[in-house]
């Protein structure tokens, strides 16, 4: 790993100071659950200079990455005063869903595969019924992956999810045209 630059560290170089100087901007980062474990997410917070916008800092973990008591601990214990988790890549379903309710985080993203199924002709199913109502009840902010379609846009506003993420806004952008665009939209 000689050489590797954290993902935290990355994303302070490419951003500069357009976090410090942007009202209303939160900045997502991939970060592997053990990250928290260590230690190592304030460290590199403060070594990055963004601990001074930490409440505009997002840390995703892949629900993949929370699969043990030791993952959840880590998770329920992280101890960033001002950062917010997201668990990225949740998929819907009752089960999950519940468990995740208990879960100490601050976002919940949902798979891109339940807003695939929104485009089919049998939606809705009774399942997918329950878990929109699971999505409006939870006490997390709610993300829905995989928005393309204004069809997908509509259900999802009217089953009350707070955000959606993916190509019907934009596509995937360097971080100078995010910029941009961030600036001609706000």
């Amino acid at each position: 790993m000689v050489g590797c630059i954290n993902p935290i560290d990355r994303v302070a170089e490419e951003l500069g100071s357009w976090p410090h100087q942007s009202a209303g901007v939160h900045v997502a980062i991939n970060i592997p659950p053990e990250i928290g474990g260590r230690g190592g997410v304030d460290h590199a917070l403060r070594n990055s200079h963004l601990a001074d916008v930490a409440d505009k800092i997002v840390f995703e973990v892949t629900e993949r990455g929370v699969p043990d008591k030791l993952g959840v601990d880590t998770i329920n214990n992280h101890g960033y005063a001002d950062v917010q988790i997201a668990l990225d890549d949740v998929m819907a379903n009752e089960a999950q869903l519940v468990f995740l309710a208990h879960l100490r985080v601050d976002i919940i993203k949902i798979d891109k595969s339940f807003t695939d199924r929104i485009l089919l002709n049998e939606w809705p199913t009774r399942e997918d019924e329950i878990h929109l109502r699971m999505l409006h009840d939870i006490d997390k902010i709610v993300l829905v992956e995989g928005v393309e379609k204004s069809k997908q846009v509509d259900v999802l506003r009217k089953a009350g999810v707070q955000f959606v993420q993916e190509w019907y806004f934009s596509r995937s952008l360097p971080v100078e045209k995010f910029m941009a665009y961030h600036a001609a939209h706000t």
